[in-house]
């Protein structure tokens, strides 16, 4: 337990440091994947706390028939579908991380996120109509602060150039839509597969029974 609280405060470091931070969680072991999947559950529960929680006028509660399992879902989807397309990529292009460190990386880049929705949340209970754009800079705020850090840990992960870093984060996003195409066709694929192959043993079955 003590392990993790030490994981947990350097999280919070490297959000500040992130050259610094990335290379000892690489290379130092300052992480772990444990911690990785902690951030990574804090992060949905941020998710769906903003769904239940966040103030009526900005955008909280307008599904009542919400599941916050969808969110898990969706939220693991995606990043497995960044895991994987960057993983290939990197592999293509010289990347020195592995899919371990991939992982690891792209889990502790959504600490900002946490950290300034958890008060954005609370205060959005008490904000009025006029104080939406203070509320929007600082949502904006921590999509290009995790933005920077994923940039970061591609830097320093696979010892890319900033331009290199870039092209790749680029192809990975492709990468993904590709992935998620070809799952949607293959799970399409497989129903009808299901389904016929369902109505073939049916017409057997009738025909041995009658």
């Amino acid at each position: 337990m003590a392990d993790l609280f030490k994981e947990l405060k350097f999280a919070l470091y490297l959000t500040l440091h992130p050259f610094d931070a990335y290379w000892d969680l690489k290379h130092e072991k300052r992480g772990s994947l444990r911690t990785a999947i902690v951030i990574f559950v804090l992060f949905n529960l941020v998710l769906v706390a903003e769904n239940l929680f966040t103030g009526y006028i900005f955008g909280g509660r307008k599904n009542v028939d919400y599941n916050m399992f969808s969110t898990f879902w969706g939220t693991l989807g995606v990043m497995a579908l960044f895991c994987v397309g960057n993983w290939g990529l990197t592999c293509l292009s010289d990347g020195k991380g592995t899919m371990y460190d991939i992982c690891t990386a792209t889990a502790y880049a959504l600490v900002p996120y946490i950290l300034i929705h958890i008060p954005m949340i609370f205060l959005s209970n008490f904000f009025v109509q006029r104080e939406a754009t203070f509320y929007a800079v600082f949502g904006l705020l921590a999509t290009f602060w995790c933005a920077f850090l994923l940039l970061v840990s591609q830097i320093v992960t696979h010892q890319y150039t900033l331009f290199r870093a870039l092209i790749v984060i680029f192809a990975t996003f492709v990468a993904m839509m590709a992935m998620a195409c070809l799952l949607i066709l293959f799970v399409n694929l497989l129903q009808q597969v299901i389904v016929f192959a369902s109505i073939i043993i049916e017409e057997i079955y009738l025909r041995i029974k009658y």
